[in-house]
């Protein structure tokens, strides 16, 4: 099968400094439009949002107190309803309601800091309790870019230079594709 190759597109290129000029003011016009268009649906979505939560707000207290029954209800009947423990989940007509166990897990009390916390294990000797983490310092591998590229798998890439266009009044900005 012969496969007819595409043409690029062709695009119109200014001749001049003026047309240069007016096309980068065209984009700074085009730019702020977007941008009012932009401010316009943000409006939109948080009036949205905001009506959603009020319709939402009355079903989320409902859903609370109907929770708290069921769980004051589930306490009182516990035994009876697990078989003694046996169970812990609880089969009803409209659905089942249970007990689960939570993972433990560790987090630190109000106040302390992760450096808190790896200054007081240290002091204690426990620093079984601490993680070393080795990483690549990408840093120090542009300090030396040569040695760097030596390293199977490590591409030292260009700092390159890229083309913007910052008309003036809108903030520089490249277009969103």
């Amino acid at each position: 099968m012969n496969a007819a190759k595409k043409k690029a597109p062709t695009i119109a290129v200014p001749q001049s400094d003026a047309a240069a000029d007016a096309l980068l003011k065209e984009y700074g016009d085009e730019f702020n439009l977007l941008v009012a268009h932009e401010a316009v649906m943000n409006a939109q979505l948080a009036d949205a949002k905001a009506s959603f939560e009020r319709v939402a707000q009355p079903h989320q207290e409902r859903l609370k107190t109907i929770f708290e029954q069921l769980q004051a209800w589930g306490a009182a009947h516990r035994d009876r309803l697990t078989d003694d423990g046996k169970s812990k989940t609880v089969l009803l007509p409209a659905g089942s309601i249970g007990w689960r166990n939570r993972p433990p897990s560790v987090r630190w009390k109000k106040g302390f800091k992760a450096e808190d916390i790896v200054e007081a294990i240290k002091k204690y000797g426990l620093r079984r309790f601490i993680r070393t983490k080795e990483e690549p310092n990408k840093e120090r591998m542009l300090e030396e870019p040569d040695v760097a590229a030596k390293i199977p798998g490590v591409v030292i890439g260009s700092a390159g230079e890229e083309f913007y266009i910052a008309p003036f009044g809108a903030e520089l900005a490249e277009p969103k594709t």
